[in-house]
């Protein structure tokens, strides 16, 4: 009934509201075959005979007729006691209490196999965390993987983690004095990278270290590289080309 919509006939150019057709259904005489049905069931009526009013008559004449078999057999494979049902229209409430109890016990048995499931995938992703840690955490010591209940959530993890170490573990001394430095949230900007000695190694773990954990904030590599890097090293000098 909320529903905003319109419609029209294959042969009208003019749209109209959803409230004119449920207009038009409730006037539209009935049809030949329903009155047809109506005669053969022996139903009788007064005054105009719709069709929406000739199908509802029809309805009820057959949920008062005695259950069909195909409707017993079903409660009686539920284990119900068919003597007590005495009309179609009972039967076929019965049945779908019966049907929506029978799917949601299905439901929690799917989901207790897939627990069982994915809870031996968690254990083997969790070690290949585990496994990871010995070299992140020479870069970024205070990192601690994060904890998943469920197992799609925890691979997308695994991944991103895989994706921040390798993305660290680029930025190594060669690379950054390599050409032209590329900052991914300074836009048409390179910078030139000039280092007064040698590069720390534990100021380039640091650095590692901070692109590591950014990468895993940002799920990706839009963060201020520059700023990182002037944090992390201290006998570095930058100018923009």
């Amino acid at each position: 009934p909320s529903d905003r919509m319109e419609g029209r006939f294959a042969d009208e150019t003019v749209w109209r509201p959803k409230e004119y057709f449920i207009e038009l259904w409730q006037r539209i005489p009935a049809g030949n075959a329903t009155i047809q049905n109506i005669q053969k069931s022996g139903l009788s009526f007064t005054g105009e005979l719709t069709e929406p009013r000739a199908r509802e008559l029809l309805k009820k004449h057959n949920d008062a007729k005695a259950p069909t078999d195909n409707q017993l057999e079903k409660l009686r494979d539920a284990g119900v006691n068919t003597e007590t049902i005495v009309n179609r229209s009972q039967a076929k409430t019965l049945i779908k209490v019966i049907e929506k109890k029978q799917r949601t016990e299905n439901e929690k048995l799917e989901c207790a196999a897939k627990r069982v499931a994915d809870s031996q995938q968690i254990l083997t992703i969790e070690s290949k965390l585990a496994s990871l840690s010995a070299q992140i955490l020479t870069i970024a010591p205070h990192w601690v993987p994060r904890k998943f209940m469920d197992l799609e959530p925890l691979e997308e993890y695994l991944g991103l983690v895989m994706e921040a170490l390798d993305y660290a573990s680029l930025s190594n001394e060669a690379s950054l004095q390599g050409g032209p430095f590329y900052c991914p949230t300074r836009p048409g900007d390179d910078y030139y990278l000039e280092f007064t000695g040698n590069i720390s190694s534990n100021e380039l773990r640091s650095f590692q270290g901070k692109l590591f954990e950014s990468y895993l904030k940002k799920g990706g590599e839009e963060f201020d590289h520059l700023s990182l890097l002037k944090e992390s090293f201290t006998n570095l000098e930058v100018s923009k080309l």
